[in-house]
């Protein structure tokens, strides 16, 4: 379950950032938080939102999402870039391996071949529909993107989210994986200090890309937390 709090001021804001920091100090992996311009936004990856319109939107194939990126985006980039990902597997490797090798395959797949999520990084960054949603490890980052471009709303918001102990894509429920800072890509990873969660369900032969909000709780359980933060646009600084 979500958890919904209001806060009045920044001062608030801070002060549940730093006691969620506290409760969670021994974990390897931070709290990460995500800021939106509208408390009534959904934790919404941008493929979602490109294809909101389309009947396919609602379960995407990571097969077809990989072809589509593999070929000419890739190409394209590489181009204009001069950078090559010479290390990314073909679309006929990554299709082979997942009939061949079952459930599970796809978590140890992105785990053994880093180029995968640095060129998917890369696409997010630049505006490409991209299935991985991004996170901040500071709330200060979070803030700002949430106050950046406020539209007509009364309030924003900043999600925050602590992962659960959980056993990947041991199951064929949707599951969601949480990639790391590590791995080389646009400089705005960096500064950012972004990490990504993608979210998948497991198929006979392919893995289906599902929503967040489908899964986010489950995934903070059963010692994590999901909470979502709304605050006044008009927020005091005490």
């Amino acid at each position: 379950m979500i958890e919904i709090k209001s806060v009045n001021s920044w001062s608030e804001y801070l002060e549940e950032v730093r006691c969620l920091a506290r409760s969670y100090a021994d974990r390897h992996r931070p709290p990460l938080f995500r800021g939106l311009a509208n408390c009534k936004w959904s934790l919404q990856t941008t493929l979602e939102r490109y294809y909101e319109d389309e009947k396919i939107s609602n379960d995407p194939s990571f097969l077809n999402y990989y072809r589509g990126a593999s070929l000419s985006p890739k190409s394209a980039v590489e181009t204009l870039i001069g950078r090559r990902w010479d290390s990314f597997p073909d679309y006929g490797k990554v299709r082979n391996g997942l009939e061949e090798n079952g459930v599970g395959w796809l978590d140890q797949l992105l785990a053994g071949e880093p180029e995968i999520y640095e060129f998917f990084i890369y696409l997010r960054h630049h505006a490409y529909p991209s299935p991985l949603l991004d996170w901040t490890a500071s709330p200060y980052v979070a803030a700002l993107f949430a106050f950046d471009k406020v539209n007509s709303a009364e309030a924003v918001v900043v999600y925050a989210f602590v992962q659960g102990r959980s056993s990947g894509f041991s199951r064929s429920e949707p599951k969601l994986s949480l990639v790391g800072p590590y791995g080389r890509s646009h400089a705005r990873h960096l500064s950012q200090q972004c990490w990504y969660t993608l979210c998948v369900e497991r198929q006979s032969e392919d893995y289906l890309i599902r929503p967040h909000d489908e899964v986010i709780t489950e995934a903070a359980e059963p010692d994590g937390k999901v909470l979502k933060l709304e605050i006044p646009c008009a927020c005091p600084l005490g």
